[in-house]
């Protein structure tokens, strides 16, 4: 099967600072080992860029600091492009879950990995996934 690695369990993994940093690494190593298919998309490693640069109460990385960790990361996951019709599923996915808000992020998020065949979603907001019956939700913490 294979997962969208959502934007927070890269932040958790990268920054040794975080509460879920050890659990986050062993997380990411053990669906690997047991033979999942670890991805990424475009707007994750963008929203990546964005936290990781803003941290709030807590010194921010510096831009070449977090454009490291993207390279790295490209390194480490397949990168999924936005599929053609990803404007169609995407509001196709607003209309049917009546999704408003920030909630449309995850709506394309959702839009990107169903046109590229992905089953899944690595993740540590799972309530933010829960109105997409489509995906299956695989949390951080078990």
């Amino acid at each position: 099967m294979s997962l969208v690695v959502d934007t927070n369990v890269l932040v958790y993994a990268s920054l040794l600072g975080s509460t879920f940093h050890a659990l986050a690494r062993k997380r990411l190593l053990d669906l690997k080992a047991g033979g999942e298919n670890l991805v990424v998309t475009t707007q994750v490693l963008r929203e990546y860029v964005a936290v990781v640069t803003r941290r709030v109460g807590e010194k921010p990385l510096s831009v070449p600091d977090a454009l490291d960790d993207v390279a790295r990361f490209r390194k480490a996951f397949v990168v999924l492009a936005d599929p053609p019709d990803v404007l169609e599923r995407w509001l196709s996915l607003v209309h049917r879950h009546g999704v408003k808000g920030a909630a449309c992020h995850d709506a394309f998020l959702v839009a990107v990995a169903l046109g590229n065949g992905v089953e899944g979603i690595l993740t540590h907001n799972t309530k933010h996934f829960e109105p997409f019956d489509e995906l299956r939700i695989v949390p951080l913490v078990i």
